[in-house]
């Protein structure tokens, strides 16, 4: 500290608190009087009530999950004849595109062995055909291999 702060510090030690004003005090007594002070209102308990709320909850999504038997049945007896089953596809046609080849570099593995990691990104194409109505569509599946080739040092 310097001077000037010491000084400063020595006057503010040396100030008294003063009384508050009269009227100040006055107001202070009547709020703090037994006949002014509020009952408080009862708290409202919502435990119970989100209690209720999550059950509910649970039951719906339980109801939304679970399958309904009459809703199975619909699609089989309605729609069985214009909906083709997994019989009527055949795949016509597959092929395998290299994206991206990434290398990795070495890795230690948990067994303490150094190996090279090897990234490759593909995308699978699968045309089938319908042998109901004869259309076609591809689907196309994105897909990554993860490799890893020991390195043995000579």
């Amino acid at each position: 500290m310097n001077q000037s702060d010491e000084e400063l510090e020595n006057e503010l030690a040396a100030l008294v608190p003063t009384q508050p004003h009269e009227i100040l005090a006055q107001r202070i007594s009547e709020e703090l009087e037994p006949s002014k002070i509020i009952a408080s209102r009862p708290l409202i308990k919502l435990w119970p009530i989100v209690a209720l709320a999550s059950a509910a909850c649970f039951l719906v999504t339980l109801k939304l999950l679970t399958p309904d038997s009459t809703s199975e049945r619909a699609p089989k007896t309605l729609l069985a004849n214009t909906i083709a089953g997994p019989d009527s596809f055949q795949a016509i046609k597959a092929e395998q595109h290299l994206l991206d080849a990434i290398d990795e570099g070495v890795v230690l593995t948990a067994n303490d062995e150094l190996v090279r990691r090897l990234r490759y990104e593909f995308i699978d194409t699968v045309t089938m055909v319908n042998q109901n109505d004869g259309s076609i569509f591809t689907v196309e599946i994105p897909r990554e291999e993860i490799l890893f080739v020991p390195v043995t040092l000579l």
